[in-house]
Order: structure tokens, then C-alpha cells, then sequence
């Protein structure tokens, strides 16, 4: 409100009278379009601009703490000790290391540092309302599955999150992560497994490592044919996103599939 007290007759004042999230992605629209109408915006200069200091956690409608990006993310180094040791309001204070690297608007980039450290981890679901000895496994497929020994089942809606999701992901035409040397991704009718791609040598010796020390099991993809039909669908869809001003030598096909 402090804005106020500098207007002038004249002006006009834009305000929303909505939450949080639905107020900034309003008075955005409004505050670029309104650049494009009184020509402040030059389309010939490049503008990159860092997003940091993501909030950890948000409140549901339920009033009960959730993740706003993923559950995986290290929270900042000075949070450290609210995110062990925090409770009530206290948790909605932690920052996540995530991050945007945005250029004229558009998200080109982005990532986290991920949690780890089990101990971390394990306050991340302390915040959310369980705990590592009430659980059994986790996984996330369309929803974030959550498995208690007491035979409880809990899920959480990941358009809980949407409010939160990058700019980006929704313009990404890479769904499959073709340039890693390994892809996962939680999709096929098996909740207790994860499809992986493994694209490189290094990707085949890091898997190979880790089956070996027991870290993980395996087995065939083509055991779960309709998930492997379903990545090339939605990788498929993904490439459609490709605007059609971005350099396409930097395109990457779709591998061949026989379906």
C-alpha cells in the first residue's frame, strides 16, 4: 500500500483481491501487456534474468503442508535448520534451492539441488505429516504415492502444485530427456517400477554399477510395452511444442518405434 501514497491524479492503480499465487500471475498479464501497449518493451534486446528463493512448502486447502515443486530439493543452507527442526508457521518460511534462468519472459533453463542427504529427506516428509518409520515405500506416477505399514494408503494431487509449476514445463519439447544418459519417468501400469531409458555407454555402466551392488532391481522395459508406447506418444506431443522461431538444428528426433 505503500505504493499509493506516490499516485498521482491520473494514474491508474491495478490490484487483485485473490490469493497469492492467482494475484502475481494476474497483475503479470496485466503489467505485460500494458508494456507491449505503450511500446516499452524493445523485442530486439535480450533480457536473462535469474529466479531463485522458491518457497519449500505451501499450505493445502485441507491447511496440511505440501511440496510447491518436488519433494527432492535441498532447502537453502541457511533454512538448513528450520527445515529439521521447524514447526507450524515456521515451515512455510523455508526456501528451496530451485531455480529459473529466464530470457525475455520465457524459461530456458532451471533445476534444484536435490536433497542428499537421507536425514533431509526424511524432514521433508516430517513437514508434510509423515514419518520415515510409519512408511514403506513412495513413488510418484500422475499423483505423489505415499505407503504406511499400517496398510494406509495416502496420495497427493500433483495439480495440488500446478500453481507452482515452471513456465517452461509447460513449453519443453523434450519429454523424454533425450540428451541423458539415463531417463526416468513415472509412467506404465507397474506402481513399483520406474520406466528408464538408457541412452549412453556411461548411462549403461552407471545402471549396470548399481544392479550389481543391489541398489536397484530390474527388469526387461518390454515387460510394460504400452509404457514404452505411451513415452513415444507424449515425447511425440512434446515436439509439437517447438516454437517455430527456435533454431531447429537443435531439435532432437525421436528415436525409431515400431508400435
Amino acid at each position: 500500500m505503500n505504493y499509493l501514497k506516490t499516485a498521482q491524479i491520473g494514474d491508474i492503480v491495478f490490484f487483485s483481491a485473490a490469493n497469492y499465487t492467482i494475484a502475481n500471475k494476474a497483475l503479470d498479464a496485466v503489467r505485460q501487456e500494458m508494456g507491449r501497449i505503450l511500446k516499452l518493451i524493445n523485442p530486439k534486446e535480450l533480457c536473462p534474468a535469474w529466479v531463485v528463493d522458491f518457497p519449500m512448502f505451501e499450505k493445502t486447502e485441507e491447511g496440511r503442508w505440501t511440496f510447491t515443486h518436488n519433494p527432492f530439493s535441498m532447502p537453502a543452507i541457511y533454512d538448513l535448520e528450520k527445515h529439521m527442526h521447524g514447526q507450524g508457521e515456521v515451515i512455510g518460511t523455508i526456501i528451496a534451492q530451485q531455480y529459473d534462468l529466464i530470457l525475455n519472459g520465457f524459461e530456458i533453463g532451471g533445476g534444484s539441488v536435490r536433497a542428499h542427504k537421507a536425514e533431509i529427506l526424511e524432514a521433508t516428509y516430517k513437514n508434510m505429516g509423515y514419518s520415515k518409520e510409519e512408511m514403506i515405500k513412495m513413488n510418484i506416477k500422475g499423483v505423489f504415492q505415499i505407503w504406511m505399514k499400517n496398510g494406509d494408503y495416502h496420495e497427493i494431487n500433483l495439480k495440488e502444485c500446478h500453481a507452482w509449476t515452471r513456465e517452461g514445463c509447460n513449453l519443453c519439447p523434450d519429454f523424454a530427456a533425450e540428451h541423458a544418459d539415463i531417463s526416468t519417468g513415472g509412467i506404465g501400469k507397474y506402481n513399483d517400477w520406474t520406466l528408464t531409458v538408457v541412452r549412453t555407454e556411461l548411462g549403461r555402466q552407471i545402471i549396470m554399477r548399481m544392479l550389481e551392488e543391489g541398489v536397484i532391481e530390474g527388469r526387461p522395459g518390454d515387460s510394460d510395452p504400452d509404457a514404452i508406447e505411451l513415452m513415444h506418444k507424449l515425447a511425440a506431443k512434446s515436439r509439437s511444442r517447438w516454437p517455430d522461431w527456435a533454431n531447429s538444428s537443435a531439435r532432437v528426433g525421436l528415436p525409431q518405434y515400431q508400435g
